[in-house]
């Protein structure tokens, strides 16, 4: 992760030309928006991303 931090995920611009939509960059966005808990950390040389999304009609983390 540059920094050792999660990326912000702030949607790409969409308020643009057809040819000059973006083809990426809206993988943090879903994932920060989809995800109930988002967590990064860097042991030991490894990285080790947490990312909790919770089922429909389940309760909470609690």
């Amino acid at each position: 992760m540059p920094g050792r931090r999660l990326p912000d995920g702030a949607p790409p611009r969409l308020d643009v030309g057809v040819q000059e939509l973006p083809e990426g960059g809206f993988g943090w966005h879903l994932i920060r928006h989809l995800s109930d808990h988002l967590s990064y950390r860097h042991d030991d040389g490894r990285n080790r991303l947490e990312i909790r999304i919770r089922a429909e009609g389940e309760g909470s983390w609690d």
